[in-house]
Formats: structure tokens, C-alpha cells, sequence
């Protein structure tokens, strides 16, 4: 419909400039409809988390969007990808960004051991909460993720996180790594004990009215301790 240089010179309108669709669309002769159609999608930078796909913007508004965190861009296989992982702020870190998975690949059809048969909807979430807590901590999500079987025992599940390649994880909460409180949190010391980096993606129960780290309004009631030892009602620094 076009020569390959009108091609190229309408993309380069479309992606580079404000020029309006109905403006290109005087200038080429086409339809809004076709204009769509031409457009060659615009490359991301960077490969979807799930597929490993190279990422690429459809639209001038897509882009927009995603570029201003107002929403989050989805690949074509359905996942949502995370914002802010390029934020010059923060330091590469090869943590392992860990979903659990509740039952036995024996008991569900659904899932035969294989990352890419997961379902990749509440993946996403995972995902996002996840690379948000560890740019909270100063580091930058290289794209390690892995879907751990968490259905069995204690030392079952310590032994598989055992052959991952990192010593960092982010987990979606630490008394979410299995079936129950108790276990997750007994493997949550294990890990801390064998000297793991274990970050929660879950948010604090406090919100940030109630307390947000500052203690400025309690500076005159700091007090030493008593030479006794015992110490006063006030608050002390310690």
C-alpha cells in the first residue's frame, strides 16, 4: 500500500513527532483503520519476563502509558510486565523472584512441571509486587523467577530452593513460602540461619499515616538511663 521509504517516514512521524493520526492520514491517504495496521510496533527494550519475548509498544498511547507508570504493559502471552526496574538508582541483583505452588503436579493437569504451562494471571502480580519491594531496597530485578513446589515437606522444599543459582529471594510473603503459617515461617529461619536473603513483597500492616520512621515530635522525651539501671516510662534511644 506504501513504498517502503512513505513506510519508514510514517513511522518515523508516528513514533517521533505529536503529529496527530488524522494529520498522517491527510498526508498518506489512508484511513485511521490502516494506519494502525502499518504502524511497525516500536521495541521496548527488553524481553517479557514470562515468554521471553522482546516487549514492543503498539501505540503511541501504550508507550505513554507505560512510561508513566498508568499502566502496565502486557505482552501478547498475557503477562503484565513491572514497572520502575529501570530506575538509574538502583544496583543489579541476581535475587530469585519466587512463586509458590500449593499442590502436587500429580494432582493438577494443569501444571506438568513446566514454567510456561503456568497460569500467568496471578504470575503477574507476584511479579510486580515483587520487583516494587526490592526497589524499595535499592536493587534492580535481573529476571530471575521461578515457580517453586511448596506442597510437601520442610526439608522437600528447602532442598529445591537449595539448587537455585542466588541466595536472594523475594517472596510474595514469608507466611506464604508454604501450606501453612507455621511451616513457612520455619523455613523462613532456616534460610535466614543458612545465611539467604529472604525480602517480602507483602506491605507492612502499618500504614504510612500511622507511622512512616520519623520520631521528631518525641526528640524531648529521649532520657538516659537511669545510673541504677532501671529504667523511667519515658522512651529511650538505644
Amino acid at each position: 500500500m506504501l513504498a517502503p521509504e512513505q513506510h519508514a517516514l510514517l513511522d518515523e512521524l508516528y513514533w517521533n513527532t505529536n503529529q496527530t493520526v488524522t494529520s498522517l492520514c491527510t498526508q498518506f491517504g489512508l484511513t485511521a483503520a490502516q494506519v494502525s495496521k502499518l504502524i511497525t510496533p516500536l521495541p521496548a527494550g527488553f524481553d517479557c519476563w514470562w515468554c521471553q519475548q522482546p516487549m514492543s509498544y503498539r501505540k503511541r498511547s501504550e508507550r505513554n502509558d507505560a512510561r508513566r507508570a498508568f499502566r502496565h504493559l502486557t505482552c501478547s502471552c498475557g503477562a503484565e510486565q513491572p514497572e520502575g526496574v529501570d530506575h538509574p538508582g538502583l544496583v543489579d541483583s541476581d535475587a530469585a523472584i519466587v512463586a509458590p505452588l500449593f499442590e502436587s503436579r500429580e494432582r493438577d493437569s494443569w501444571y506438568r512441571g513446566q514454567r510456561h504451562t503456568a497460569k500467568v494471571g496471578p504470575m503477574s502480580d507476584v511479579v510486580r509486587h515483587g520487583v516494587k519491594a526490592m526497589a524499595e531496597v535499592g536493587l534492580r530485578w535481573t529476571g530471575a523467577f521461578v515457580v517453586v513446589e511448596a506442597f510437601d515437606s520442610l526439608d522437600g522444599v528447602a532442598h529445591r530452593l537449595q539448587g537455585l543459582p542466588t541466595r536472594t529471594l523475594v517472596v510474595p510473603a514469608l507466611t506464604d513460602l508454604m501450606r501453612n503459617e507455621g511451616d513457612s515461617l520455619a523455613l523462613f529461619f532456616r534460610l535466614v540461619a543458612g545465611g539467604w536473603r529472604v525480602i517480602s513483597a507483602a506491605p507492612s500492616l502499618l500504614s504510612h499515616h500511622e507511622y512512616d520512621g520519623w520520631c521528631d515530635d518525641l526528640v524531648d522525651r529521649w532520657s538516659p538511663m537511669a545510673q541504677s539501671g532501671s529504667r523511667s516510662s519515658r522512651l529511650h534511644l538505644v
